[in-house]
């Protein structure tokens, strides 16, 4: 019995069973609701049907924003910090605590750190590998051999 009989002898059966007819409303209630889905307007559609000069907008402004956020609440904390005795004590340790570990970061041989990465994206390709592999010999192989057709 080769690997791929099962296989085949499903696909007979399958073949011989009738067409199954769809429901009467379906061709309607599809063609119904792509007409909605089509009369969305722009905003509410996928980004990529939006016109070309407001995506390249809408990018302009999603970036100022993220620059924002990241360059804001640095200055609200250093004003802050003028004002709040206790915040300009925790900016301090925070600025000593960032010393520290740029310090030990340089003390590292960049070559030590290339190789933890590379280790590291080495175990990830590692971990996906035999996830692919758990799949197909625990999952995949149920599949295949829970169908066998009756003797």
């Amino acid at each position: 019995m080769s690997p791929h009989e099962p296989d085949s002898r499903i696909h007979e059966i399958l073949r011989a069973l009738p067409n199954r007819a769809a429901p009467r409303t379906l061709e309607h209630r599809v063609l119904a609701e792509l007409q909605r889905l089509e009369s969305r307007p722009w905003w509410r559609r996928s980004y990529v049907s939006w016109p070309v000069s407001l995506r390249g907008s809408f990018l302009v402004m999603t970036a100022a924003v993220a620059v924002a956020l990241t360059v804001g609440p640095t200055r609200m904390l250093n004003a802050l910090a003028r004002h709040v005795e206790w915040l300009a004590s925790l900016r301090s340790l925070g600025n000593c605590l960032s010393g520290m570990v740029q310090d030990v970061l340089r003390a590292i041989p960049t070559a030590w750190l290339c190789g933890a990465l590379a280790a590291v994206a080495v175990c990830y390709a590692v971990l996906a590998g035999l996830g692919a592999l758990a799949y197909r010999v625990f999952f995949r192989s149920k599949l295949q051999f829970s169908h066998r057709p009756s003797p």
